[in-house]
């Protein structure tokens, strides 16, 4: 391992490599090319690091990591108020699983090196297991569901989701209980966090997710200190830089303070995703989405609006009922009947709700919250 320079000969997008993977054989409007390399010699380069990303991919695979992808909204902004005037669901594409591969390649790379010269100090990353009565939790409830749920390791939860997924035939259904199973997933894992190397034994390393022994983050120095750090010491083992001098001690209060910015920053991050769908709500009115219940309450239960990846709850009190009972774990609604004269008609249009049943879910904004609510079904009594 040694220091080297990037000689870039274009400036390209996520799209303009997706674009050299889906069409490889077409021409694009690409940035300008320059150092004499040709649009068709870049795209023959990103071909061979998709095929060699791929094989990485298939290898971890195999070692057995986890993969909890949440949906998630991005805006687009009016150019004059800078307030949303757009949403849509970020979309994770085969580019960035490229560049995915070579910076897990890169930073597990870095973690070994920087270990191996500074077995105290090593600022590292790791992502501790489940705690035991999570994991039950978690398994009793997907039991409850009729999933068979197996959580002895990541690689086991992994084989469990796929598993699952598979008998799930259903165009619609499927990957609305895919991101059910998720959801639920996420609620049990740990937060990963940065650490001094000499703080923790050497056993308790383990990134669970990535199922790896050594790891940090080493790829984005511009945007997290953790990365700076790491590239201070990456330097020393090269005999190149400053000598880094900060005891086992002093990286673990910097690693403490980089896990409280981290979290920090992904609560403001929720909040403000929340925050700016509010505000497309307030301008272009409610919205109605195809979703699924995740949990039942007494008086409530909360539904995933699938097209827009938000979970919210839904008050029982607030829908426009007659009446509502909660019957093992199933919600029995009976609407108001709006088609008669008198809501003693005989005629009473009954929903039964349970984990994963499929709704009807209209989002709208209230002082600035976003608030669900459900249209009814259309079987009648």
């Amino acid at each position: 391992m040694g220091r080297s320079i990037i000689r870039s000969c274009a400036k390209l997008s996520y799209d303009h490599a997706q674009l050299m993977i889906d069409e490889p054989y077409k021409e694009h409007q690409f940035p300008p090319i320059t150092g004499g390399f040709t649009a068709n010699q870049v795209t023959e380069k990103v071909n061979i690091l998709n095929r060699m990303a791929r094989t990485l991919r298939a290898q971890r695979s195999k070692k057995g990591t986890l993969r909890l992808d949440q949906r998630k909204l991005t805006f687009s902004l009016d150019e004059d108020s800078g307030l949303p005037n757009g949403c849509l669901l970020y979309e994770h594409t085969e580019s960035h699983s490229l560049i995915e591969e070579f910076m897990l390649l890169a930073n597990m790379a870095v973690a070994r090196k920087i270990y191996e010269k500074f077995p105290e100090v090593a600022f590292l990353r790791r992502h501790p297991t489940p705690k035991p009565d999570a994991a039950l939790r978690l398994k009793a409830m997907c039991s409850n569901l009729g999933i068979e749920m197996n959580t002895d390791s990541a690689e086991s939860i992994q084989a469990s989701l796929d598993n699952y997924v598979s008998k799930n035939d259903d165009k619609e259904l499927g990957p609305m209980k895919r991101q059910l199973l998720i959801a639920l997933c996420m609620k049990i894992m740990e937060f990963a966090r940065y650490f001094s190397a000499g703080s923790v034994e050497e056993e308790d390393f383990l990134h669970y997710a990535l199922n790896v022994p050594f790891y940090t983050h080493f790829t984005s120095p511009i945007r997290r200190y953790a990365d700076i750090v790491v590239h201070r010491q990456l330097a020393q083992t090269l005999n190149e830089g400053l000598p880094f001098t900060a005891s086992c001690d002093e990286v673990e209060e910097q690693a403490k303070q980089c896990n409280e910015k981290r979290r920090s920053a992904k609560i403001v991050q929720d909040r403000s995703t929340q925050l700016f769908f509010a505000l497309f709500l307030k301008e272009c009115g409610p919205l109605t989405a195809r979703g699924i219940v995740m949990r039942v309450l007494d008086r409530a239960f909360d539904v995933l609006a699938f097209d827009y990846g938000i979970i919210k709850r839904v008050y029982c009190e607030n829908l426009l009922l007659k009446e509502f009972k909660c019957d093992s774990q199933k919600l029995k609604l009976v609407w108001r009947d709006f088609e008669s004269e008198s809501n003693s008609s005989d005629t009473e249009v009954v929903q039964e709700l349970a984990v994963h049943s499929p709704v009807d879910i209209t989002l709208f904004e209230k002082s600035l919250q976003i608030q669900a609510t459900i249209i009814p079904s259309q079987k009648e009594n």
